[in-house]
């Protein structure tokens, strides 16, 4: 009987390793993923401090991770002729599927699907149980989409596939950024730095990032082609974003978790008729002055992960090589060490710089 470790959270901040029997006979439709590697975002923050939970998004205990990267190891035909691949391909799964009934999946708004099941966030006492990254075999259901990624791409780039697609998605996509405009990123982090690419390849004039000083990240923030720097500690951002733009930017996409101020900074560094895109979970409510946004005529946008097309975009991407993404990896973890790569990525275990983390099966 083939079996699978995997990391369970069974509790608030409570991880444990444990083994599973990996189903041999797979439902039509669906296949089983070697896994390589997962990274990692602030969900798993999220998740691992109970928030998600509360939130009813899913009951303990659940196998963590949602951002898979890995090989086929047994696909069903159905499988195959749904997604032209095969055993033996390397692929990327998008974290969430939507459920393509309700109505908003009808109208085509699928990262609205109200009922998107989540990899990560699926119960082990379901059948088969392998619903999660943090494994060495997980489960994929029909209804997910997959990306193939090449089996050249070293493992630290590949899984950072969900980053690279957000970090693109949300900075030009979702915001609606066009060449020749400014654009204001809070919070240099992994989506924050890959979204400075996606900003230099679409032509933005201006790229600013705002920080809270790190040098370490703002020298990164520069490599990928940030204009300029600011350090929210230190300088008044909204004053420096009005003298650098001349009359406040097109783009601001808010990727700071937590934070409150950042959406008031938001609105007083915007240029009229611009575009607003809250990344960053806040996890309270925020006291908006809406007469600024209606006198510049503001649009806010939320964001509920990656749109397909910002999958299909990053993983190219990836594939391509055109970019230089070694300096974005900095941790790799087993999923025995699961709990230390959460702790780590939050801060609470101290690393000098803490961006891409990959655990691996």
């Amino acid at each position: 009987m083939k079996t699978s470790r995997a990391a369970v959270q069974v509790g608030v901040r409570q991880v444990e390793l444990q083994t599973f029997r990996v189903p041999q006979d797979l439902a039509p439709g669906f296949a089983l993923l070697r896994v390589e590697a997962s990274g990692m975002c602030g969900t798993d923050i999220s998740q691992y401090d109970g928030h998600t939970r509360s939130l009813g998004m899913y009951e303990y205990p659940a196998v963590l991770g949602h951002e898979a990267v890995g090989y086929i190891a047994a696909i069903t035909p159905e499988g195959e002729a749904h997604w032209g691949v095969k055993e033996g391909d390397r692929v990327a799964v998008e974290p969430a599927m939507p459920c393509a009934r309700c109505g908003q999946c009808t109208r085509g708004h699928l990262t609205h699907c109200e009922r998107r099941f989540v990899y990560g966030f699926r119960s082990t006492t379901e059948e088969g149980a392998l619903w999660g990254a943090y494994s060495e075999f997980m489960l994929i259901h029909p209804q997910s989409s997959l990306h193939l990624m090449s089996p050249d791409i070293p493992i630290r780039h590949a899984a950072m596939f969900n980053a690279v697609a957000g970090g693109i998605d949300w900075t030009v996509r979702q915001s609606g950024l066009e060449a020749g405009e400014d654009v204001v990123l809070l919070a240099p982090g992994m989506r924050t730095l890959t979204g400075v690419i996606g900003a230099r390849r679409a032509g933005a004039r201006n790229i600013i990032v705002v920080g809270r000083g790190n040098e370490r990240k703002a020298e990164l923030a520069r490599y990928y082609g940030a204009t300029h720097v600011l350090d929210s500690t230190k300088e008044d951002v909204v004053a420096e974003v009005k003298e650098i733009t001349g009359q406040g930017a097109q783009r601001i996409i808010d990727f700071t978790p937590h934070e409150l101020w950042t959406l008031d900074a938001s609105v007083a560094m915007a240029d009229k008729g611009a575009t607003i895109v809250v990344v960053g979970l806040k996890n309270s409510a925020s006291a908006f002055d809406l007469n600024p946004i209606l006198r510049k005529s503001l649009a806010i946008k939320g964001t509920a992960g990656p749109t397909h097309e910002g999958y299909i975009e990053g993983v190219a991407l990836i594939n391509s090589r055109e970019e230089d993404l070694d300096p974005l990896h900095t941790h790799n973890f087993s999923i025995s060490d699961a709990e230390a790569a959460i702790r780590t990525l939050s801060g609470e275990i101290k690393s000098e710089l803490a961006l891409g983390i990959t655990v691996s099966a």
